[in-house]
């Protein structure tokens, strides 16, 4: 896992001199769940994030406690758009409540529902659907980031959830990027943002920096 978080990192803090096309991003955060856990970072931590990387060069389309509904359209349009470009870098940054449920990753809209695992699930955005979505051959390159995992948001009223996010096998052309290692939690931070937020807004503006030096 902390291989996949090293070489997406890489190509975030070299798309300034590594690619030249166009690139577009959709940072969703949600804050405001109306039956989870409530989080108070997610919607700072997209705007910190995405005004970062309109200063390196990336159309980005930010969105902030969003229905299933509304997740689901600005997903979407989000594709609409990547698809009206040629060979873009498309980035999806995600910061909010996901879980792993019977073995798949989902990420939880602001409405989403508390019960079994399958009213979750039907509440929910499924990660391997979106990926499923993105259109591949058009694009340079996927980079999807998944800052979540913060905490149980259903205070363990839901069976079959499990801690943290299960890990996904990357493809050539796509990158996925974690907070935290498989199973465990992130750090939400107590600054108004959270430190990997912070830690991505900063790199994504340093050109051409190696990574081990970053991580230093």
């Amino acid at each position: 896992m902390r291989i996949q978080l090293f070489v997406a990192l890489f190509f975030l803090l070299s798309l300034q001199s590594a690619f030249a096309g166009d690139r577009i991003a959709l940072p969703i955060g949600n804050s405001r769940y109306q039956n989870a856990t409530p989080l108070r970072n997610p919607e700072n931590d997209v705007i910190l994030v995405g005004n970062s990387l309109r200063q390196a060069g990336f159309k980005t389309i930010i969105k902030t406690n969003l229905t299933l509904q509304q997740t689901n359209i600005a997903i979407s349009e989000f594709i609409a758009a990547a698809r009206r470009l040629k060979n873009p870098v498309l980035m999806i940054y995600y910061a909010g409540h996901g879980v792993q449920l019977n073995g798949q990753n989902y990420l939880l809209p602001i409405d989403v529902k508390i019960g079994d695992a399958r009213t979750v699930i039907q509440t929910s955005v499924s990660v391997s659907t979106l990926l499923d979505r993105l259109p591949k051959r058009r694009s340079a390159l996927e980079i999807i980031i998944l800052d979540a995992c913060r905490n149980d948001p259903f205070a363990q009223k839901t069976r079959g959830l499990s801690q943290g996010l299960k890990q996904i096998r990357e493809q050539p052309g796509r990158l996925i990027a974690f907070s935290t290692a498989p199973g465990t939690t992130a750090v939400d931070g107590d600054s108004g943002t959270s430190p990997y937020a912070s830690a991505v807004a900063e790199a994504v503006l340093i050109p051409g920096i190696e990574v081990r030096f970053a991580f230093d």
